[in-house]
């Protein structure tokens, strides 16, 4: 949902996570803990990955471009672009500590750990300046997702100030670095209010609830013509924010939208007897030679030839 610009040229402000971070390399929480020298008592639970949901359905392309009952989409699912793999950046990230070390179980030298091996290993952490420490990259101080507020070093430390303690970085934030800059007001407040709620999301969900979201956006990864970012955004609520960002990247991609008339410039869905005419148009003369007396210049097209031959407009069997 972010320029080229954004994933391309710029991607040194704004590294992919997913790709480059120090647990994209495989690396265990536990190998992270003893690098950082965490020392604190834990602050945070395991999470407890749930157990695989066997009604969960299996992943297939969904060509609809309604998203929601008042949205529709321009852009067909497995259409939008996101980050490409570096290989120079990726080896570039490998972090020493861990160069003779064992990684997780799962990684392949020269790829990114799979997502959900990922997310489990992060949900493993028992406190938050390992998952920042994981999330970040060693040859770069900020990523997309920006976690140094976090850092082991600065995190719930203190300093004395002219006879007063205080935090060294008291700040308790998440930086969100990918989103090209903007004047445009709707805009601001739409990349705003997205941030806010995949937070209130990831904060309020149930475990389950929340594996889902994760499981999602893995298999997006793998068959993107089954789910994308407009699925997520219309699933937290977001669908009047997913109209501006949809703007946002036709306006980026030279799309005009008419007065915000998304049905308007979207081709004519085919019907079932263009499908068939298209699928079986080869298979004309086959039918001709079945059924001696049928023609299709008689009937003036393929379809009204199968409804001339009892079928109800569908191909008979051959």
């Amino acid at each position: 949902m972010h320029p080229p610009n954004r994933r391309l040229n710029e991607r040194h402000w704004c590294l992919s996570n997913r790709l480059y971070s120090v647990i994209a390399h495989g690396t265990p929480a536990k190998e992270a803990t003893r690098y950082i020298r965490i020392e604190d008592e834990p602050e945070l639970s395991p999470r407890v990955v749930p157990r695989p949901d066997p009604n969960r359905p299996e992943p297939e392309p969904r060509p609809s471009r309604r998203r929601a009952p008042d949205f529709v989409t321009i852009f067909q699912r497995g259409t939008l672009e996101g980050y490409t793999l570096s290989r120079p950046d990726f080896n570039m990230g490998v972090p020493n500590f861990m160069r003779n070390r064992r990684r997780l179980c799962g990684s392949e030298n020269g790829k990114p750990l799979d997502i959900v091996l990922a997310a489990k290993e992060l949900l493993s952490a028992t406190h938050v300046a390992i998952i920042a420490f994981l999330m970040g990259y060693s040859m770069n101080s900020r990523m997309a997702y920006n976690m140094r507020a976090y850092e082991n070093s600065t995190y719930r430390r203190y300093r004395g100030d002219r006879g007063f303690v205080r935090e060294t970085q008291p700040k308790r934030t998440i930086e969100f670095r990918q989103a090209a800059g903007t004047v445009d007001p709707d805009e601001v407040v739409a990349h705003g209010k997205i941030v806010v709620r995949l937070c209130e999301a990831v904060a309020t969900k149930t475990p389950e609830e929340l594996w889902k979201m994760i499981l999602d956006l893995a298999q997006a990864e793998t068959h993107p013509q089954w789910y994308d970012v407009f699925d997520l955004l219309v699933e937290l609520d977001l669908v009047e924010e997913a109209r501006v960002i949809q703007q946002q990247m036709a306006n980026h991609r030279g799309i005009i939208i008419p007065d915000g008339d998304i049905e308007s410039i979207l081709p004519e869905p085919p019907t079932l007897l263009s499908r068939l005419r298209d699928a079986l148009w080869p298979a004309q003369r086959q039918v001709n030679n079945r059924a001696p007396g049928y023609h299709t210049d008689e009937y003036g097209s393929l379809e009204s030839l199968m409804l001339e031959m009892g079928t109800g407009g569908i191909p008979p069997a051959y």
